[in-house]
């Protein structure tokens, strides 16, 4: 393994692992030979916890990690803390001093000097060891449950973010979460919903400002692929009650910081994610599918205006919206579920979401899977929303749900992230979805009536831009 050459879809990590001493890094080799050791994840593993499992089998440690560091092409390095004795057959432990600077130079030198000495600074306030030790006690202090030894399984780590289960004796495992930029703002929306919907929410058992962190019980395990129709429609269910609950709380959601998706903002913006998509299908590089014309994409644009005030229209309520709705963030126990990850949370028009249920029906039964979750999410709304205007705006969903998404908190479309290659990529992708809702004839029936056989997949301008 320590000598493993990477292959297409594996990231190689440099291991600091710093001894119980505090002031000593374990390392192979001999003399002016060290060298760090390697381990090698899968790409869209968790690495946190990847490098858990390999201390643990490899080296027969455990280990917490502390913090990431970047800044060496094509070898980050991986910082984390002896929790349990290391296996000496295999590794060395030696002062920091004696790794040459050809192994470790710069700032990762610098990082590692500045958690040995307890120096936090600006990297977050998990980048220290011990932190998890001071979250063992946390939990203890606030459920009673004493951690059992060594029992972290971490899923995320680093200065800001934490995600980690810890397992207790005689009593459910804890889920600890800490977010940092740019999510700082799901710490006040998860204490927010903790409040409006705990049905709905894994219960929130304590939370720390200081580290923007939270506890939270484990509320069962994510939803499965093989999943059966019936359990979807239970999902559906929920995500439906939730939002319907929702509905008087706009304002204090707003203030907790979710982001705002309402028609009036969502209409404004138009034009500009317009222009950004213009500059998105001009740097297409690929030539597996045309990108979308200029004109094309304006026709796009005029549809969408006019969703909008069809939409404004029907008076619908708006209320909570997940944003990020996928198997990972819905968690089911006893046919119960529950919703986590709200960093993409908004308020906005609800039947957005029954379009990210849809995406989650299984490719074996998708028209079963779908219909159950369809059937189930309107029965819900039935109570509070015309039948007439809920099937009118489901309608116009597949145009102005990816629309949505792609604008999200829309903090990104007047900075130079608009500009990144990967975000240009995906917002190509989610234009392509937005073309082919518009071709559909149920949808141009909803927004020109009579007009739609005529229209098809041209939008009369009527002079506008």
């Amino acid at each position: 393994m320590h000598h493993h050459v990477p292959r297409s879809g594996e990231v190689t990590y440099r291991l600091a692992l710093i001894g119980t001493d505090a002031n000593s890094v374990f390392v192979e080799g001999d003399g002016p030979r060290y060298v760090l050791p390697k381990v090698v994840t899968l790409e869209g593993t968790r690495p946190a916890k990847e490098i858990q499992r390999v201390v643990r089998e490899c080296w027969k440690s455990v280990c917490a990690v502390v913090d990431f560091c970047h800044d060496r092409a094509g070898l980050p390095l991986c910082i984390a803390e002896q929790l349990k004795q290391v296996n000496q057959n295999h590794l060395h432990k030696v002062p920091l001093s004696q790794l040459p600077e050809s192994e470790l130079a710069g700032r990762d030198r610098e990082v590692i000097r500045a958690i040995m000495a307890g120096e936090a600074g600006e990297r977050g306030p998990l980048s220290c060891l011990g932190w998890s030790k001071k979250a063992a006690q946390w939990i203890t202090d606030e459920t009673g449950f004493m951690v059992l030894p060594f029992a972290i399984e971490q899923h995320n780590a680093n200065g800001s973010f934490a995600l980690a289960q810890f397992k207790v004796e005689n009593g459910p495992a804890f889920w600890l979460k800490a977010t940092g930029e740019p999510n700082q703002h799901e710490f006040p929306i998860t204490g927010t919903l903790a409040k409006l919907c705990p049905r709905f929410t894994p219960r929130v058992i304590s939370m720390r400002k200081d580290w923007n962190a939270w506890l939270m019980a484990d509320a069962g395990d994510p939803i499965k692929e093989d999943c059966s129709p019936d359990l979807l429609g239970v999902v559906a269910r929920s995500v439906a009650d939730l939002q319907i609950g929702t509905i008087p709380h706009i304002n204090e959601l707003l203030s907790a910081g979710v982001a705002d998706q309402r028609i009036p903002v969502l209409q404004s913006e138009i034009s500009e994610i317009v222009v950004f998509l213009e500059e998105a299908m001009a740097t297409q590089v690929s030539k597996k599918v045309a990108p979308l014309s200029r004109s094309r994409l304006r026709e796009i644009g005029l549809m969408l205006e006019d969703a909008c005030s069809r939409v404004a229209a029907l008076d619908v309520p708006n209320t909570l919206l997940h944003n990020d709705l996928n198997r990972t963030n819905i968690l089911v126990r006893d046919h119960e579920c529950s919703l986590i990850d709200w960093a993409e949370a908004c308020v906005g028009i609800p039947f957005i979401s029954l379009e990210q249920l849809l995406l989650m029906a299984g490719e074996e039964h998708a028209a079963i899977d779908q219909r159950h979750i369809s059937e189930a999410y309107k029965q819900s709304w039935m109570e509070a929303v015309d039948e007439w205007k809920m099937d009118t705006a489901l309608a116009l969903m597949p145009l102005l749900a990816p629309y949505a998404h792609l604008y999200g908190r829309g903090d990104w479309v007047r900075t130079s992230h608009r500009n990144h290659p990967r975000v240009q990529s995906y917002a190509r992708t989610l234009a392509r979805h937005m073309d082919r809702a518009a071709t559909n004839p149920t949808l141009q029936d909803v927004l020109f009536g009579s007009r739609a056989s005529s229209v098809q997949t041209a939008r009369p301008r009527r002079g506008r831009r």
